[in-house]
């Protein structure tokens, strides 16, 4: 599991837990692969920070983290800004969503 909790008080906090030996070997830019795979890489990652961390301050330093990687990999930051900028929207909407109370399914009534 790439999650660690904490419980401060009543509040139990989230982040990620992320190995000190993992190398984070994305896709380089220079390889044969189309764009999708790099936009699903970071659209994915972006969504799952934004779900698994439970403070903005903890969204912000993971989602750095995971930008200053995939420069260090080789992307350029003007190619991969506007990526992470629409994933972000895109995670915030979900995760408003996602928060909202949804009303209970309906229930067909019978009718012999």
């Amino acid at each position: 599991m790439d999650l660690t909790l904490t419980i401060s008080g009543r509040t139990i906090q989230s982040t990620l837990f992320e190995k000190a030996q993992n190398l984070y070997l994305y896709l380089p830019p220079h390889s044969s692969h189309p764009r999708g795979p790099l936009q699903s890489l970071i659209f994915g990652n972006i969504l799952r920070i934004h779900r698994l961390c439970s403070t903005p301050n903890e969204i912000q330093k993971h989602s750095r983290a995971f930008f200053r990687r995939l420069i260090n990999r080789g992307h350029n930051s003007s190619t991969i800004t506007p990526i992470f900028h629409k994933a972000t929207h895109n995670a915030r909407a979900y995760m408003q969503h996602a928060r909202r109370p949804h009303p209970p399914p309906a229930h067909p009534t019978n009718q012999n």
